[in-house]
């Protein structure tokens, strides 16, 4: 009788315990969606290497952890659901990776490509006084 009694405070206190657990024990299938506001996919930017990195990351349950990579460079990590950083970027092609997960081990993963063309200045354009 005490040993059943003891099993069943257990198990009580088991699932009291698995109600309080996030999303990841109801059964949560659907990936975060990424949401890459800046730079744009397929933008010339003209002149300025310096371009503003900004996410957003939606998930119905609770986000674990991203990361982002610049032309399949160092992986940095993202830990909040919003993110923005200015990133200096090389001339010519830019690729932006960011891949997200949540507790529930879904992930997705996006991209933007994107170019930085050095303005040149021509001398005849240059008005000496």
């Amino acid at each position: 009788m005490r040993k059943t009694l003891r099993n069943a405070i257990y198990a009580g206190a088991f699932v009291a315990a698995a109600n309080l657990l996030p999303s990841c024990e109801k059964g949560d299938t659907t990936p975060p969606k990424i949401t890459i506001s800046s730079p744009l996919d397929g933008k010339v930017y003209y002149n300025n290497r310096i371009v503003p990195v900004q996410i957003e990351i939606q998930d119905e349950g609770d986000f674990k952890e991203g990361w982002l990579s610049m032309n399949n460079g160092e992986k940095f990590p993202i830990y909040s659901k919003s993110f923005s950083i200015n990133w200096y970027c090389k001339m010519g092609n830019n690729k932006l990776v960011v891949q997200a997960e949540d507790l529930n081990s879904n992930s997705s993963k996006d991209s933007v490509s994107f170019y930085i063309w050095p303005v040149l200045i021509r001398t005849e354009d240059i008005i000496c006084k």
